[in-house]
């Protein structure tokens, strides 16, 4: 059938992971009555980051919520269970009760887990203590509609002191979705009153799944994972939203879903009707794009497919609507090219056309793609590396389009296969596409005597130590232009290149943060103790210029929530979850629409 093009419908479609840890958090004080053996137990509540169906941060529980909790107690070498399956119910403010009241002892240790909801037919069960303690969750199955799912939670193991109210610091075990609609600010909407969702159909969804936890981490906080089921979630086709600028629209709004594996078929299929002022219509549809070939973006982290759901993760997808942008400009001054560092080999001949992208009109391509069966249409992309570190990169095939170079060297000569193209018009590829790898971020290294001291540096508590002297340059990065710096990095080898970054942390809760060093570029700080004072590294600088780093980089911790009442007299419980860990941006762009 001949090939017929039509106005490409470019859809950005952006998956904002939010993947920020759902952790429950509040603190652990004191309340003065540490000689008094009847006081009971209480709990208290407070949230961090919540849709309809979860918890957002703070206290956002309400009146009717209920958590499950389990509490063992320790007396000398005597063991009891005070609660099992203890159901404990929200009041109002930070209040939560429960029934037949439970009495501190002054002599014993007590260690509580919690989930939520309570359930009185559990789905969930938890193993005995000399097990560990630990979560199974049977069997749940989400739902269609985000106000009858249910935000599944683990609470950090938590060892309370007596006299104290028990804080519940619950993690989100689902994922959670979002997916939104736009039009690009780049489409001209002059004489267009609004763009139409004729159509959003997704299927391939797991809509069940079962929950191991195999471990408590070194923070307490629960470590497990899901295991999908077989049967499809069925989601109802969404229709009839429009829009008419930049803001998003929402698809499907805080769906709490299984955790899993995002498999090719994970599809949908979207068709958008252009309304003009002068009652005319345009109808522009894409089918069958693949969900998982999505590929992210964080705070810390660039390039990653969005492959799969993470437990405790949050994911917003972006359609950004821009017919009128061909996303791909057409063949270049070089069509003819092969994807092969042997590329004068009888047996490698020019095989492939390339197609380029000029983003911003200003003549140079933006991006390169390969059309391999050479049918006008774009395969997969090019991307730029510099694999042996001469300064000088050229353009590597990405056929999983991960955003990095596939690395694959078809002919074993040591080299990666990349491009070359045919600039004589010989019928035979020539030369390599090169350019001169690009500069360096802007980053800058301050003076050592400034006011923060940042130049010379020692990632080690004990910092005076002859056996560690000074050993690292800090590099900050000031994004906004304000002279305050956003970023501080490690130079570690001194080469003037940024190896890893630091992190703000206030692991004893005395409301100073310090940097702590992140070199898995997790997002959340390594806390090693190298000289095992007890105390994690931090970094120290050297702000007299002596050579010594005896400063510590601080700073007030920002936005303290209120202070969490404290109950007097019962064994009593709070509940707080954390905000989600990190947050992704994922784009895949679509091309042209054949028949």
């Amino acid at each position: 059938m001949k090939n017929i093009k039509f106005l490409s419908a470019v859809i950005a479609m952006t998956a904002l992971v939010a993947c920020q840890q759902a952790e429950q958090f509040a603190e652990i004080k004191s309340n003065g009555k540490e000689n008094r053996p009847n006081s009971t137990i209480e709990f208290s509540n407070y949230v961090n980051s919540v849709t309809r169906a979860s918890k957002t941060a703070g206290n956002s529980f309400v009146a009717g919520d209920e958590m499950a909790v389990w509490g063992d107690q320790t007396t000398g070498k005597e063991r009891d269970i005070i609660f099992n399956n203890q159901k404990v119910s929200y009041v109002e403010g930070t209040t939560w009760t429960y029934t037949n009241k439970k009495l501190w002892n002054a002599g014993s240790e007590y260690v509580f887990f919690g989930f939520f909801p309570y359930m009185d037919n559990p789905i969930y069960e938890i193993s005995s203590p000399e097990e560990g303690r630990l979560f199974k969750v049977n069997n749940y199955v989400t739902t269609d509609n985000a106000d009858t799912q249910l935000d599944l939670m683990i609470s950090e193991r938590r060892e309370v002191s007596p006299f104290n109210t028990v804080n519940m610091i619950f993690h989100h075990m689902l994922s959670k979705v979002d997916i939104i609609f736009r039009v690009s600010p780049d489409f001209d909407m002059t004489g267009i009153s609004s763009v139409e969702l004729v159509k959003f159909h997704i299927e391939g969804i797991k809509e069940s799944g079962s929950y191991v936890q195999t471990a408590w981490d070194s923070f307490d906080k629960p470590v497990g994972a899901w295991t999908a089921g077989e049967k499809e979630l069925y989601v109802e086709d969404k229709s009839g939203m429009s829009a008419t600028d930049n803001k998003g629209v929402a698809i499907i709004d805080d769906y709490l879903m299984i955790p899993q594996v995002l498999g090719k078929n994970v599809t949908f299929d979207v068709a958008f009707r252009i309304h003009y002022q002068d009652g005319t219509t345009c109808m522009i549809t894409k089918d069958n794009i693949i969900l998982g070939d999505a590929i992210g973006k964080n705070k810390t982290e660039s390039g990653i497919k969005i492959s799969s759901w993470e437990p405790n993760n949050s994911y917003l997808y972006q359609l950004v609507f821009n017919p009128s942008k061909n996303e791909h400009g057409g063949p270049t001054s070089q069509p003819n090219g092969c994807i092969d560092r042997d590329h004068d080999d009888p047996e490698h001949p020019v095989k492939v056309d390339i197609i380029t992208y000029d983003k911003d009109g200003d003549g140079i391509p933006d991006e390169y793609w390969v059309d391999e069966d050479r049918d006008g249409n774009p395969d997969y992309p090019l991307v730029w590396d510099d694999p042996d570190g001469d300064g000088i990169e050229n353009l590597f095939p990405d056929k999983d389009r991960d955003g990095l170079p596939d690395g694959i060297d078809n002919d074993e000569d040591g080299n990666p296969d990349d491009l070359w193209v045919d600039t004589d018009g010989d019928g035979d590829a020539d030369k390599e596409v090169e350019r001169k790898k690009p500069g360096k971020p802007n980053t800058t290294i301050p003076d050592p005597t400034g006011e923060e001291g940042i130049g010379n540096g020692c990632i080690d508590k004990d910092h005076n130590d002859p056996s560690h002297p000074t050993h690292v340059d800090i590099i900050t990065v000031d994004k906004n232009g304000d002279g305050i710096p956003d970023e501080y990095w490690v130079d570690e080898d001194r080469d003037g290149t940024p190896d890893y970054p630091l992190i703000w942390s206030d692991p004893d809760g005395d409301g100073i943060e310090n940097l702590f060093p992140d070199k898995d570029k997790d997002g959340r700080p390594d806390f090693t103790d190298s000289d095992g004072d007890g105390w994690p590294d931090d970094l120290w600088v050297d702000t007299d210029g002596d050579g010594e780093a005896e400063t510590e980089v601080w700073r007030k911790k920002p936005g303290d929530p209120t202070p969490i009442p404290q109950y007097l007299l019962a064994i009593e419980f709070t509940a707080t979850v954390a905000d989600w860990e990190k947050e992704w941006e994922a784009e895949v762009n679509i091309s042209e629409t054949k028949e």
